[in-house]
């Protein structure tokens, strides 16, 4: 897996039916300043990540070019706060409460390939955001 800005890279995990899953991820430079940066999903089939949002920072928004998916999160996170979307459960919290109708837009997903990511907030200060994301390998 790469990622222009640099990959993470997990450890390979074996499920119960033999399929390999490899955990991964991506993490962002600051803020709206961040902006777009070219995720290689080496998957077989479709991805959805879990996107983690660390205060503070206000409306962070998640776009994924390739899919035209875009995800929207209203409202302020504070530096002791943790936003956490779950794209294929469709879930958001903040420090563990539901706050998913504060989300609005497409649950992102990525597609076999490079995927060209864009994240912005309202405040160009604010720390980088995570993407983790598993795919299927093998």
């Amino acid at each position: 897996v790469n990622v222009s800005t640099g990959a993470i890279q997990g450890g390979l995990i074996w499920d119960e039916t033999g399929v390999v899953w490899d955990s991964v991820g991506a993490t962002w430079e600051e803020g709206s300043g961040g902006g777009p940066t070219t995720v290689m999903v080496d998957s077989v089939d479709l991805v959805y990540p879990i996107w983690r949002i660390t205060g503070p920072t206000t409306n962070p928004q998640l776009a994924v070019v390739q899919t035209g998916t875009i995800l929207s999160y209203t409202g302020s996170i504070t530096s002791s706060q943790v936003l956490e979307i779950d794209m294929i459960n469709q879930t958001a919290t903040l420090n563990g409460v539901s706050v998913v109708g504060n989300v609005s837009g497409d649950w992102i997903y990525f597609k076999p390939g490079n995927n060209r990511v864009v994240y912005t907030t309202d405040n160009p200060d604010a720390p980088p955001s995570t993407i983790l994301w598993q795919e299927v390998v093998g």
